[in-house]
């Protein structure tokens, strides 16, 4: 809990795969168990006007570059939480109270360095309807394992799953467990 409220990663499946995945959308709601469909984004659907929020390229790179931070060896749950208050109040400034950190990696965010990101790895499950649930932000359908793997081999499958994850069907069904 940060700030009084849920954040950081969720633990979900996509397509029937486990996966880690943090929501962009502070005021739409998911609860566990829950299964709705959504719409896969990479980066070339986003700047093409896809997702919740879109079209705003500006704001998905800024929140592709945040969530990039949280997946990084180093990032502490204390720095996840921050780091998911900072992309909600992109999506939807002022969703939430800002502590001093989550301010810190917003002003990041937000300084102009990173209005033109690349999202490597990363997806957008915008759900379908908009209304049914949260938009989720999760690596490219790497799964979550249970043995420890080197940081250098997430960024080595994440970047591969990424490039299979083109061509498949942009439609997923997600999972909150």
């Amino acid at each position: 809990m940060t700030n009084g409220v849920y954040a950081g990663f969720y633990t979900g499946t996509i397509d029937g795969l486990p996966v880690l995945m943090m929501c962009d959308d502070f005021f739409t709601h998911s609860h566990i168990g829950q299964t709705w469909t959504a719409d896969a984004n990479d980066a070339s659907a986003l700047i093409g006007g896809a997702g919740k929020f879109g079209p705003d390229p500006v704001k998905y790179s800024q929140v592709g570059w945040l969530f990039s931070q949280a997946i990084l060896p180093a990032a502490t749950p204390t720095d996840q939480g921050a780091i998911n208050l900072a992309i909600w109040n992109i999506m939807t400034p002022g969703a939430v109270t800002l502590d001093s950190l989550a301010q810190s990696y917003l002003t990041q965010a937000t300084s102009g360095a990173h209005d033109a990101s690349v999202f490597s790895g990363m997806m957008v499950y915008t759900p379908n309807p908009l209304d049914v649930s949260q938009e989720m932000l999760a690596i490219a359908q790497v799964p979550v394992s249970s043995v420890p793997v080197p940081a250098a081999a997430w960024l080595f499958a994440s970047g591969i799953l990424g490039l299979v994850a083109v061509g498949r069907s942009p439609r997923s069904t997600l999972a909150i467990s």
